[in-house]
């Protein structure tokens, strides 16, 4: 007797198995695949190597939640790009994040909330991003995809008469050689939405001097400091602090102020003049065209 009202007991439970198992095979899974790439002048391995990004992370959101087993970090090939490929649910909607970065220069645990790991020279801070929405369909053709980048480029140059004025050994033989820079921003990254998030805070930057020429509407700079600073979608203002150091770690400028900085994802600010010595005097230009070329200025 006891047999029979088990047998009866488990016969519930065997039903629920069934019905669970009919609701897993209804959900379709369709797979779309995407091709992202980093916008890059050549199609060869140097190329991608100039922009200082070899990884791309793939991820996938459902409303503001990761599918965390969808996510996936892809090595970029030759001609800039990766193909990334997940299965979808048919009839679902879902955001596809894309983050490609030199791998292990961002924390991207919480691509909601992306931060720098400290550690390495500012040129392998770049990073490009994209992120796309997608209704799942029973068939998909590509998605091409390009990211850009969602940082400002901040770029401190002086003129060759300024540098001599403090680094000739005729005047005080005081070579610059590193430099602290401070930034009023913000320090995480939300790629999902695309600008950067959280409180204002200050962001300080430890730079090698690296005294290079360039080139800024007409006029050549001996460059004193560049970094990525990560930036809102709109365009808005900062203001900073710079103190600058000799070859012996002597100060030749303490907590030099310069204000109503402009600041915009995919531009570069040039902060350009006689930052070194007597009265500081600067200009800025503001640039864009995907690849920080191209001379706008911006009036302030």
């Amino acid at each position: 007797m006891k047999k029979i009202i088990y047998l009866l007991l488990a016969l519930p439970l065997f039903a629920a198995s069934c019905s669970n198992d009919e609701v897993a095979i209804s959900e379709e899974t369709v797979e779309v695949t995407f091709r992202a790439a980093v916008p890059c002048d050549m199609p060869t391995r140097a190329g991608v190597a100039d922009l200082n990004v070899d990884k791309v992370v793939c991820v996938v959101y459902e409303g503001n939640t990761e599918v965390t087993t969808m996510r996936e970090v892809k090595s970029i090939a030759a001609d800039g790009s990766i193909s990334f490929s997940p299965r979808l649910i048919r009839g679902h909607a879902y955001d596809v994040v894309f983050w490609a970065m030199k791998e292990g220069a961002y924390n991207v645990t919480n691509m909601q909330a992306i931060t720098r790991n400290p550690g390495l020279d500012e040129v392998y801070y770049d990073a490009f991003t994209a992120t796309t929405q997608i209704v799942v369909e029973s068939s998909h053709s590509t998605q091409n995809i390009t990211l850009s980048r969602p940082l400002a480029k901040l770029n401190l140059g002086v003129t060759p008469d300024d540098w001599n004025g403090v680094a000739d050994v005729n005047t005080f033989g005081m070579t610059p050689t590193t430099i602290t820079l401070k930034v009023e921003g913000k320090e995480t990254f939300n790629a999902l939405i695309g600008m950067a998030t959280g409180s204002s805070t200050t962001l300080t930057y430890n730079l090698t001097v690296s005294g290079e020429v360039f080139t800024c509407e007409g006029n050549d700079y001996k460059n004193i400091a560049m970094c990525y600073v990560p930036a809102e979608a709109a365009k808005g203002v900062t203001n900073l602090t710079f103190s600058l150091y000799d070859q012996d770690g002597d100060a030749i400028r303490q907590d030099a102020p310069i204000i109503n900085v402009p600041l915009q994802r995919n531009y570069v600010t040039h902060v350009v003049g006689g930052l070194l010595t007597g009265v500081i005097t600067y200009q800025i230009a503001f640039e864009n065209n995907g690849e920080y070329d191209g001379e706008h200025p911006y009036e302030i």
